[in-house]
């Protein structure tokens, strides 16, 4: 079955976090949504910073419920960049991650 395409745009305004190509991203948002779901917000944000369609992601269910993009009618609005982890997603990194994961605000 094909996916339907779809054309995100980036939401204006949203400077304070990191850029999705950030290594924090991948180290601390992966345990968190998965490596698949991480992997489909670099493309959307690809996508979004070029102006260019691409098919529905797979794992666009997570990157909704970890707000990490946002549906306005048929529109993919992505941030122009990734928040840090908050407290709560934090406790839910392995023990390892926790203990690395920096303390301060990193926007």
């Amino acid at each position: 079955m094909r996916r339907r395409s779809v054309s995100p745009v980036i939401e204006p305004g949203t400077n304070r976090g990191l850029d999705a190509t950030h290594v924090y991203v991948r180290r601390y948002w992966i345990p968190i949504i998965g490596p698949g779901a991480v992997a489909d917000l670099l493309r959307l944000t690809a996508a979004a910073h070029s102006g260019r369609s691409l098919p529905e992601p797979v794992h666009l269910p997570s990157l909704l419920r970890a707000r990490l993009v946002r549906r306005d009618a048929d529109t993919l609005i992505v941030p122009d960049t990734v928040r840090p982890l908050d407290t709560n997603l934090v406790k839910r990194l392995p023990p390892s991650l926790r203990r690395t994961h920096p303390t301060r605000a990193l926007a």
